[in-house]
């Protein structure tokens, strides 16, 4: 026969077991309807699943959604912010090829055709770092990044 204070301790045991368990499932259902996205989410189970107050996951699931809030945000006036420099950028291209001499029609042609060029050049770069990433030789990587031309240039 077991002694009461093995019983006792065995009781304490299964009384634990059951509360670390019922605390999971607490901690899943509350970070499942968040709305938090699962990265949030699985950044918070991490945090909470060996320790965790219901008081402090409720304050931890507001306080990342205020933080996403504020990142969305400042991403949207990131976005404008590029746009306004880019429009200010292609302004000042058409009133530098005006300054030479064309018509408002030919200068926005040519701060186009040169606009578009720098995209070009560019997005080139951007495949030709990321070919090298790839471990691609110095040649491989340029063949990579210019893509196949066209004869009829």
């Amino acid at each position: 026969m077991k002694s009461l204070e093995r019983q006792l301790q065995e009781a304490q045991e299964e009384i634990r077991r059951l509360r670390s368990r019922d605390g999971k499932n607490t901690l899943v259902l509350k970070l499942t309807e968040s709305g938090l996205p699962a990265v949030a989410q699985a950044r918070l189970r991490k945090r909470f699943e060996e320790s965790g107050n219901p008081a402090d996951l409720d304050k931890a699931i507001t306080e990342e959604r205020d933080y996403i809030s504020k990142v969305r945000k400042a991403s949207a006036r990131g976005q404008v912010t590029e746009m306004q420099e880019a429009n200010a950028q292609k302004l000042a291209l058409v009133e530098g090829y005006r300054g030479l001499g064309l018509s408002e029609s030919e200068a926005r042609v040519a701060a186009g055709v040169e606009d578009a060029i720098t995209n070009v050049t560019e997005a080139e770069q951007a495949l030709f770092d990321a070919a090298k990433g790839m471990g691609m030789s110095e040649a491989e990587a340029k063949a990579f990044a210019r893509g196949p031309r066209s004869e009829s240039w």
